[in-house]
């Protein structure tokens, strides 16, 4: 499942150091919990009932956009939407019992969050290169919760599709793990585009915009708030999202 990191910032030590052994401890259970399903789940079909509730969870997702957005169901898309409903799951755990400035769940580049006006994030030197938190001050000033999830061929794991970067802000992780791989999926230059190292700028922009209609119909199905979506130095924003502030999307032109 790889690893996660768990933070709380603004209650007393005590509340702080309690929150994130509950959380600790929601994680294990978690990654033992859903271990029975994959089997299940790699069936290819949506009618099956996993034994794990955050695996129901990630299957009522599916199927909600398969019903209201006519996506229909993949299995290599679990993991990514599993990884965005365990980090949901584990937040709101940590938040259970005590009101913090600020609380974040982070896997890899999904991340679960609650920061409040003043809040400050606590991140750690080596988590700080992360395009989950560059979206974060995209989206600051003010009070971000839900969750964000960046997809594409920057990461190991990616989905199909030629987008560099897919970075996506939704109301939970769980959705917006979906909404980041289908719009990263939908990406797409043309075969002669792809086998040139400096694509003509025109296929560029068409592919970005390929990925940025598939963003606003998913934003019209509330699976997805905002986003930004980058191919060879090209930019396209979504929603209420600062451009100057997101320095390390290496975008020199915004749309």
């Amino acid at each position: 499942m790889g690893s996660f990191l768990l933070s709380l910032n603004g209650g007393d030590g005590t509340q702080v150091q309690s929150a994130l052994d509950g959380g600790c401890a929601r994680l294990n259970q978690l990654e033992e919990e859903c271990a029975p399903d994959f089997d299940l789940i790699g069936t290819g079909s949506l009618d099956v009932l996993p034994r794990s509730a955050v695996m129901r969870r990630v299957m009522e997702v599916l199927r909600s956009a398969a019903a209201q957005a006519g996506i229909a169901y993949a299995a290599s898309r679990v993991p990514a939407v599993l990884r965005g409903a365990i980090v949901d799951d584990v937040l709101a755990t940590m938040l259970n019992d005590h009101p913090f400035d600020s609380a974040f769940v982070v896997s890899g580049e999904c991340g679960a969050f609650q920061i409040e006006m003043e809040g400050v994030l606590d991140v750690p030197a080596e988590a700080r290169t992360g395009l989950w938190l560059e979206m974060v001050h995209g989206l600051r000033p003010g009070i971000v919760r839900g969750g964000i999830v960046s997809a594409g061929a920057r990461f190991d794991e990616h989905p199909s599709g030629d987008a560099d970067i897919v970075t996506l802000y939704g109301a939970c992780a769980t959705e917006t793990a979906l909404a980041a791989t289908l719009v990263a999926e939908s990406v797409e230059m043309n075969s002669a585009a792809r086998q040139v190292s400096i694509p003509p700028v025109e296929e560029i922009w068409d592919a970005l915009s390929k990925g940025a209609r598939t963003l606003s119909r998913l934003r019209d199905q509330r699976l997805v708030r905002s986003g930004v979506l980058t191919l060879r130095g090209r930019g396209r924003l979504i929603g209420m999202i600062s451009a100057d502030r997101l320095l390390r999307f290496g975008v020199s032109d915004w749309r």
